[in-house]
């Protein structure tokens, strides 16, 4: 079985459908300062950046403030990567370091892109992967080492798809994350 549509899928689709309308809503908020003076005011900036992040890319029902403000927070703090608590990225807002407020929008961004390329790339999963037939995934894996083996990390054996045709999902979530992490940086530079 050829899986070139589902690479292309999760290669330009994801990116011209969700990376690029993402990195869009994050431009188009700006802040007249990248500190704030109190804690109500992070948790201000933080829900009202959700609220108009979801707006321009039409996340749906958003709910109450209080849900947009705990989801704001996981997907901050998510986006921010490892080890990174709320009360730091409060702390580097309030103070300005590592990028302050700024930075920590551009995390929570982050971690809403991330969100919607997992979804994006399940759905893809499950139009052209059956999670029941081993030998799809099997095939699956072999031809995504194959293509993308020169940007995998070395500890991945790719000589044994079959070993991680299980958890196929896991580890192509696992690529998706990656791709957000690398274009995150080039934005950076």
């Amino acid at each position: 079985m050829n899986f070139d549509d589902f690479f292309r899928t999760i290669d330009e689709d994801a990116r011209n459908r969700v990376a690029i309308p993402h990195d869009r809503a994050r431009a188009s908020y700006s802040l007249s300062s990248t500190t704030v003076n109190s804690w109500q005011e992070f948790e201000h900036y933080l829900a009202d950046y959700y609220r108009h992040h979801c707006d321009i890319v039409g996340g749906g029902d958003l709910g109450s403030v209080s849900q947009n403000l705990a989801e704001a927070k996981t997907l901050a703090t998510r986006g921010a990567g490892r080890n990174t608590t709320i009360k730091k990225l409060f702390r580097d807002s309030e103070s300005g370091a590592d990028g302050g407020l700024r930075q920590v929008l551009d995390h929570l961004a982050n971690g809403i892109k991330q969100q919607f390329l997992e979804r994006y790339i399940t759905d893809a999963f499950d139009r052209y992967v059956s999670p029941c037939n081993i030998d799809e995934a099997t095939e699956l894996m072999r031809q995504f080492f194959e293509k993308y083996q020169p940007i995998l990390p070395t500890n991945i054996d790719v000589g044994k798809p079959m070993y991680y045709a299980a958890n196929f999902k896991e580890y192509l979530n696992l690529f998706a994350q990656s791709m957000t992490s690398v274009a995150s940086e080039f934005r950076r530079l």
